[in-house]
């Protein structure tokens, strides 16, 4: 072997072994939740993610909704749609909702799924998104996380 063969190989086992044992993890800090997993215990200063399958391109949405969380135990820090086309009809993704557990406590999380476009009213031009009371096909549902930070 190569003396720059070996230095690339080197390199690649021991950042292997960094990313194994945490070092420099980052994201492996973060425990993922899935839509179903409506019950979550973290720690203090612990991050966590409330995952959902959504398709914009179908007029599928999710929102964090009324009652927010309470700040003193959960805060909210962003969310984004990761591998989604917007503008390509069918093109799935997964909206992440992301949170940092504050202090000890419970609050509630609560997410409206809007499945289809028209199942829910505001959300773009209005602060809080609600069901539609004319929806005709699938409709709107609150999903209720309980939270309880340790």
């Amino acid at each position: 072997m190569r003396s720059a063969e070996r230095h690339v190989s080197t390199a690649a086992v021991v950042t292997g072994l960094l990313l194994a044992t945490g070092c420099g993890a980052g994201a492996a800090d973060i425990a993922h939740h899935s839509s179903t997993d409506t019950r979550i215990t973290a720690k203090v200063g612990q991050r966590f993610t409330i995952d959902v399958e959504e398709n914009s391109s179908t007029g599928e949405h999710w929102y964090l909704v009324p009652p927010e969380p309470g700040d003193s135990v959960v805060r909210e820090s962003g969310q984004r749609l990761r591998g989604a086309d917007p503008d390509l009809t069918g093109s799935g993704g997964r909206r992440i909702f992301a949170f940092e557990a504050v202090g000890a406590g419970t609050t509630l999380v609560v997410l409206l799924h809007c499945p289809v476009a028209g199942s829910c009213v505001g959300g773009d031009a209005s602060p809080v998104p609600r069901p539609s009371a004319t929806a005709g096909g699938p409709t709107a549902q609150r999903v209720t996380y309980v939270i309880t930070v340790e």
